[in-house]
């Protein structure tokens, strides 16, 4: 926030104003809402430099005696807070923004906002609510001081009339301002001011010459001809092309015009009835001429409500078609920044239905000017909404390519997860990421024990045929140790030791049967997991030990 060294109502201060900033105080036209101010003249006054006009009257009993009573509500607003209120303008950081503060206290925590007494204001405020005709103005100050409320006051001056309530920014407000701000700089690059056209009035039609007729039984004297072809040039010059305000005032007024015009018909008629019983050529003019009239008016007010109607369809049909263009350019830049992430075969990104109601903005509207006003607020409005929802979009989108940047296969739903909270789309990114590593991990487990068995595998097969090559390795030494056993060491490393039961360390055996020859007979031997179990009658002699075979079985012989 920027303090700026002026005093408001002086003309540094107007200056400060009238630059290019945007001020709190038409931020409510900005946004379509003010009573005073439509968004399409803000437009103008800005784009041209003008600025609102204000008769004497209401700038003295207006704008004069709001500052009057904003002074004599002052004391009633600091003795609510218990500390004293500085008037201020401010601006943001950028100095995009500004803002004239009624008051703000020292700190810097409470803003104050003070409005003229009404009745409509006054039960509003009493209930609790900021009108969102005065809402935005208070957002804009509260935005750039980052104030934690403001003291919104309704007041005539004094205490038996002044209302307050505290005012907040909501969730998402400040960035609704300024998405609003930033659509009106959009607009107004964009803005060519209309050509000016005066408030529309009817033109008023030639009148009827007097139908003048005097009877005695029968006609004596009239200008009924010389009125009848008067009567038929009139109604045949009424414009039935309705365009613009204009046309329809003059088409209005046309229709005032034949209605009083087959009234007065009406009463010539009487008048001459009353003076004869049968005047059948007066008759039969008087009825034609009224005839006339009265199928030019009928004819005049079908094509009021069918030209009117539409009209209003092609205004909101203008603003549909604004609408949807400015979807489709989203959607666009969308697919441009999902381009190189987003999973193949996939629907792209895109904005969720917006719904619009352009048809409604301008329900009970008559004039033309109005309906093109409220179309082009309301756009600006859903405008507004679409570019939030494609920034979320776009940050969602973001979030996806950070944290799964080689995983969008994994995210096919992507079109459905980037309308969700940026929160939500975190936790579904999380879990998805979490349950693939997991997934990855078990098929690398399983592929390295499949490997391990087929590693295995190839090398029994590798032990077998070089046992079956191999020729028999000769023994090294026998020593014998006495009765009633021997012992020899074997070339394989294995040591066979004399006696009863004789155990060999033969870690790498695959045998699963052993025969111990001898000259008397064969003794019985086994493979017990490691070991080699050899079980003997008696122990046999140095000669019995003669060597060792390995080829599928052992032999020693």
């Amino acid at each position: 926030m920027r303090l700026l060294e002026v005093v408001q109502g002086t003309p540094d201060w107007h200056v400060a104003r009238g630059t290019t900033h945007r001020t709190g105080s038409v931020a409510p036209a900005m946004m379509g809402v003010s009573l005073r101010v439509k968004r399409t003249d803000l437009l103008h006054m800005t784009a041209t430099g003008s600025e609102q006009e204000f008769s004497d009257w209401f700038r003295k009993n207006v704008l004069e005696h709001g500052h009057a009573v904003e002074r004599l509500a002052r004391p009633l607003a600091e003795e609510i807070l218990g500390e004293a209120l500085y008037p201020a303008t401010v601006t943001d950081d950028d100095g995009y923004l500004l803002a004239s503060l009624d008051g703000l206290i020292m700190d810097g925590r409470i803003t104050w906002e003070c409005k003229q007494y009404n009745r409509e204001l006054f039960a509003a405020v009493q209930a609790g609510e900021c009108p969102p005709y005065h809402r935005w103005q208070v957002a804009q100050g509260l935005h750039i001081t980052s104030a934690e409320k403001c003291l919104f006051m309704c007041s005539d001056g004094t205490r038996e009339n002044t209302v307050w309530c505290w005012v907040s920014l909501r969730e998402g407000e400040a960035a609704e301002l300024l998405a609003g701000w930033k659509q009106f700089d959009v607009d107004l690059a964009a803005y060519t001011p209309p050509e000016i056209v005066l408030e529309p009035t009817g033109t008023s039609i030639q009148q009827l010459p007097a139908l003048l007729i005097t009877v005695e039984g029968r006609v004596l004297t009239s200008n009924l001809a010389a009125f009848r072809d008067a009567a038929h040039d009139l109604i045949a010059s009424i414009r039935t092309d309705l365009q613009n305000d204009q046309d329809f005032a003059d088409a209005r007024k046309a229709v005032v015009w034949c209605k009083d015009g087959e009234d007065r018909l009406e009463v010539v008629k009487g008048q001459a009835l009353s003076q004869t019983s049968s005047i059948d050529e007066l008759f039969r003019t008087v009825d034609e001429i009224r005839s006339d009239l009265r199928d030019k008016r009928l004819s005049l007010e079908r094509l009021i409500k069918a030209r009117n109607d539409q009209i209003r369809f092609v205004i909101v049909q203008k603003g549909k078609q604004a609408f949807a263009e400015h979807v489709i350019q989203m959607n666009d830049r969308l697919a441009k920044v999902a381009a190189g992430w987003w999973p193949k075969g996939a629907a792209g990104p895109k904005l969720a239905t917006i719904e619009e109601d352009f048809a409604g903005s301008i329900r009970s509207l008559k004039s033309i000017a109005s309906m093109h006003d409220r179309v082009s607020t309301h756009l600006a409005h859903q405008t507004i909404k679409v570019d939030r929802a494609a920034d979320a979009i776009q940050a969602n989108i973001g979030t996806l390519r950070e944290l799964a940047p080689e995983h969008a296969f994994l995210f096919t739903d992507a079109a459905q997860l980037v309308l969700k909270a940026n929160s939500d789309l975190v936790l579904v990114i999380e879990s998805r990421m979490t349950a693939h590593r997991e997934r990855v991990r078990q098929e690398e487990l399983e592929r390295d024990r499949a490997a391990a068995a087929k590693q295995a595998a190839a090398d029994a097969i590798q032990v077998a045929a070089t046992a079956v090559a191999s020729p028999p390795p000769a023994i090294e030494s026998v020593t014998n140790t006495g009765a009633p056993g021997v012992g020899a060491t074997l070339p394989s490393g294995a040591v066979l030791h004399s006696g009863a039961v004789a155990t060999v360390d033969w870690t790498n055996v695959s045998l699963c049967a052993i025969n111990i020859q001898r000259p008397r007979g064969p003794l019985v031997a086994f493979l017990d997991d490691t070991h080699l179990i050899v079980e003997f009658s008696r122990a046999p002699s140095d000669e019995e030990v003669l060597g060792i075979v390995r080829t599928g079985q052992l032999r020693i012989a």
